[in-house]
């Protein structure tokens, strides 16, 4: 139970740090509406994750996915529908679908937990059919644009939009043990991306470590050559001055990533060279080091594969 209880917290730690990002990018501050998209998902991973025992990594995806659909969301509600439309009604709209998800579900409950018990991906016999239920959706979306600009009233904009909505949830109601399970799959590629991912923690931070001496010794020879003469090398932001060191820094991280904003430029030649000097180096840091993360990588598949091979002997 403590396992179940430590996984739950992270999971919908996760899950409220997730939409919380969202929620306050899209609209400065929790309003009602913040509080309704936080805790009705939050507690749609708590149902999902209790009532399937489904492992963290499915939680993350699922989490991923709700964000997700709270972005197309607001989008929709925004572009065809606020300001007319009642903010009950925002509410409500945003419940439904996953409400109806939720419910879908755990009337198929049986079928789902025999694939998460199976701990291996099912097999699919189409690649689209996971997706054939977005076609719908996606169309009555596209009719959501011909909403606005007929002058209606804010009755007939909340029923226009719980219609969409609740027509929305229907169709996930009929295809939610499709999308519970594509979502299970999902989850469980997840975990093996990120079993791999971890293997490579080494040698990405070796990596980074040149990648960092590189930023740090170049940003120190910008500053010295800077400081030490008579006139200004770089152009900041329309002013020739002299740079800071936190701007050299800053100039050392865009030049070695080859990216160049354009906010701060070099206007001597000797700076040209420096900044020159740095990107070739760059760029030959990159491809030695996505060599020897590959050969590292390698490496280690074929002493598993050993390590295997011993254990079935």
């Amino acid at each position: 139970m403590q396992r179940s209880r430590s996984g739950w917290a992270a999971a919908v730690g996760f899950t409220v740090a997730m939409i919380l990002l969202v929620t306050l990018a899209v609209s400065p501050g929790l309003d009602l509406f913040g509080l309704v998209v936080v805790a009705t998902i939050a507690g749609a991973v708590s149902i999902f994750y209790f009532a399937f025992a489904s492992g963290r990594f499915f939680t993350l995806a699922f989490a991923n996915y709700l964000a997700l659909y709270a972005c197309v969301f607001v989008f929709f509600a925004q572009v065809n529908f606020l300001p007319n439309v009642s903010p009950w009604a925002i509410n409500v709209g945003f419940m439904l679908p996953i409400l109806t998800f939720m419910l879908g579900a755990l009337r198929n409950r049986p079928q789902i937990q025999s694939i998460v018990s199976a701990e291996h991906l099912r097999e699919q016999r189409s690649f689209w059919r996971p997706f054939l239920w977005l076609l719908p959706v996606l169309a009555l979306g596209a009719a959501t644009f011909a909403v606005p600009g007929h002058g209606l009233s804010t009755a007939w904009y909340d029923a226009l939009f719980l219609g969409a909505t609740g027509t929305t949830a229907l169709i996930v109601l009929f295809v939610s043990r499709e999308v519970a399970i594509f979502l299970l799959d999902t989850g469980l590629l997840f975990e093996d991306f990120f079993k791999r991912i971890s293997r490579l923690v080494v040698p990405t931070f070796a990596f980074l470590t040149f990648y960092t001496l590189l930023i740090v010794v170049f940003a120190c020879l910008y500053r010295i050559v800077d400081v030490y003469t008579v006139a200004p090398h770089f152009r900041i932001a329309g002013e020739v001055r002299e740079i800071a060191f936190l701007e050299s820094l800053y100039f050392s991280v865009i030049t070695l990533s080859t990216v160049g904003y354009g906010d701060i430029v070099p206007t001597s030649d000797p700076i040209r060279v420096i900044a020159a000097v740095q990107i070739v180096l760059g760029v030959l840091l990159l491809l030695f080091g996505f060599t020897e993360i590959r050969r590292y990588t390698v490496e280690q598949e074929e002493r598993e594969r050993e390590r295997q091979r011993r254990r079935s002997e």
